[in-house]
């Protein structure tokens, strides 16, 4: 076994970077070579970069390493598995067979021997042509997220930032939409959700703002189809009914149905299949929530999942803006004459006077 390779704090650069989201490999590799020239003072083809992408609380973000290449060449030479990095040593750096990582440096050395021969020997000096510094870079894990659901937990938070309802809901495998009233798609759609959804006119219904808005899904890995399908169906039916939620139709070869919740069940019943699909790593690949009357019409389908974020926990944590819970007002007291009753006394003429409590505490009379 290989003695684990520290990379010494001085000999790389750790920097943060925030990514838009709906961006293919080649993309993210631009847009990070972009942003190291404005952070890296020496950034340039003379640099090997590792990049990490996950979501944080600031959003899609990229965790990237940069260190020079000649000095990542020395270190790979004493290990042939990853590196970590001094200060940080959960941050595993550069996963590369060193056969390849000393290619890429002889290659660099002879190229930058040529360009530096050409200056010696050249009488005439030019000015050299600006060129984009290309990355060498290096993934320590793939990409294989679905970056339209980070999209999908960001606009869910806008809209409970701003008051906003979910009137309802489609998730296809290849789109998702959302009708949303009470809030406005500028205060929605801002620089940090990340995506560029196709926006519907903004009408008003019942003095609300409505509007809809929907964007495409991007697989990296398609859905794993299910091969106990039948089994899977037999267990949610199960426990759906456990919980007094009766399917109005069932899916054939497939793990999906149809139901109609009460409103004020909705939340329960979508944390009972978020858990479902939790213990069985699964997810919806479709999903369509509409509100009719007090009821909510909810169709789903099920597939195989392996993906930190999920449509079922977003949709579960995010109920309450589905079916927005109601606030009753609390009736002022009213208390029958016979609950409010004091007595009675029986006069000389015959007639029976029987006293109560107003409203206002004061004693009332009244004749019988």
């Amino acid at each position: 076994m290989s003695k684990r390779q520290v990379v010494s704090r001085d000999d790389y650069e750790l920097y943060s970077i925030k990514m838009p989201f709906l961006l293919r490999k080649k993309q993210r590799d631009s847009f990070i070579a972009r942003q190291l020239e404005k952070m890296h003072p020496r950034f340039s083809t003379a640099c090997s970069v590792d990049s990490k992408i996950g979501l944080s609380k600031k959003g899609l973000t990229a965790s990237v390493a940069v260190m020079d290449t000649v000095t990542l060449a020395k270190y790979k030479s004493k290990t042939s598995s990853r590196l970590f990095l001094e200060g940080n040593k959960k941050r595993t750096v550069f996963s590369m067979h060193t056969s390849f990582l000393y290619s890429f440096t002889v290659c660099f050395a002879l190229t930058l021997l040529f360009f530096l021969s050409y200056f010696v020997f050249n009488s005439v000096k030019k000015k050299p042509a600006v060129t984009v510094p290309q990355i060498e870079h290096y993934e320590s894990e793939p990409i294989e997220k679905d970056f339209s659901l980070f999209a999908f937990s960001s606009v869910l938070e806008k809209i409970k930032v701003n008051s906003g309802i979910v009137s309802s809901l489609c998730v296809e495998q290849n789109k998702m939409s959302l009708e949303v009233r009470n809030c406005f798609p500028e205060q929605i759609l801002s620089s940090d959700v990340g995506i560029e959804p196709s926006v519907s006119e903004l009408v008003y219904r019942q003095d609300e703002p409505l509007f809809s808005l929907s964007w495409k899904r991007t697989y990296f890995t398609e859905p794993k189809p299910l091969e106990n399908a039948s089994v899977l169906s037999q267990q949610l039916r199960n426990s759906l009914k456990e919980k007094s939620f009766i399917p109005q139709s069932e899916l054939i070869n497939a793990v999906g149905m149809t139901l109609y919740v009460d409103e004020k069940d909705f939340s329960l019943c979508m944390n009972s299949l978020s858990e479902f699909c939790l213990e069985n790593k699964l997810d919806f690949k479709m999903l369509s929530c509409k509100k009719e009357n007090s009821q909510v019409n909810l169709s789903f389908e099920l597939v195989h999942s392996e993906t930190e974020l999920t449509i079922h926990s977003l949709v579960a944590a995010n109920s309450h803006l589905f079916v927005p819970q109601k606030k009753y007002e609390s009736p002022s007291l009213y208390v029958s004459p016979q609950r409010n009753f004091i007595g009675s006394v029986l006069q000389k003429d015959g007639h029976l006077v029987q006293f109560y409590l107003d409203e206002d505490g004061k004693i009332k009379g009244v004749y019988k």
